[in-house]
C-alpha cells in the first residue's frame, strides 16, 4: 500500500514516527503510526513524504496514535 503524507516525529513513550495522511483512508483513519528497524536519514519532521508499505494486523501497543504500517520504502516529496 502507498501512503502520502506529513511526517511527525512524537515524543511520547521512546518517541516514534506518525504520518498524517493527505487524504483519509476508509479503513486507516488519517494517521498511521510508522515501523521500522532502521530510520531512513530522509525522515526528517515535518517533511511531506509517501512511503509503501504494510498494514501491521493484530498488533498491540500502547501508543493509541493510529494503525501500525511497517516500512518498506519511502521517497521525500518536499
Amino acid at each position: 500500500m502507498e501512503l502520502t503524507g506529513i511526517l511527525h516525529w512524537n515524543e511520547f513513550e521512546t518517541g516514534f514516527w506518525s504520518l498524517d495522511l493527505d487524504v483519509p483512508h476508509a479503513e486507516l483513519g488519517d494517521r498511521v503510526v510508522l515501523v521500522t528497524d532502521a530510520i531512513p536519514s530522509e525522515f526528517v519532521d515535518g517533511a511531506r513524504i509517501r512511503i509503501a508499505g504494510t498494514v501491521q494486523e493484530g498488533v498491540v501497543d500502547f501508543l493509541m496514535a493510529g494503525p501500525r504500517v511497517e516500512v518498506n520504502d519511502v521517497t521525500v516529496l518536499g
